[in-house]
């Protein structure tokens, strides 16, 4: 799960070519919902905006809930059907950056964006 969170974000940072960020700073500058360096669909209606907002925190929270948890607590046993889960999670992630464009430049002034603040 650790190193299939670290590949996709890896992914991410090559497509919206942005190698020198990494993790929440990452995800928070290349899909961002306001103007976003990837988008994973058009973003011309609603159901298409929130689609894409979809994608963004589910992004979030496999790096904060799966790599993050998986990394740092190395002693607490892996639940395999909740490793499965995530595994899943990521591949879904995977599967939608497959449809992603590019569709901002990342020096874009437009495109700085703060990560979400933790609650």
């Amino acid at each position: 799960v650790r190193r299939e969170g670290e590949l996709l974000l890896i992914r991410i940072a090559e497509l919206a070519e942005l190698p020198d960020l990494y993790g929440q700073p990452l995800i928070a500058r290349a899909l961002n919902e306001q103007n976003p360096i990837l988008s994973i669909t058009p973003r011309s209606n609603r159901i298409e905006r929130d689609r894409h907002a979809g994608v963004f925190f589910l992004a979030l929270a496999a790096l904060r809930g799966a790599r993050n948890l998986y990394t740092h607590d190395v002693k607490t046993p892996v639940d395999p059907a909740e490793a499965t889960m995530w595994l899943s999670t990521l591949q879904y992630l995977n599967q939608q950056l497959d449809r992603a464009a590019q569709i901002a430049s990342p020096e874009s002034p437009n495109n700085a964006s703060e990560p979400p603040a933790d609650d």
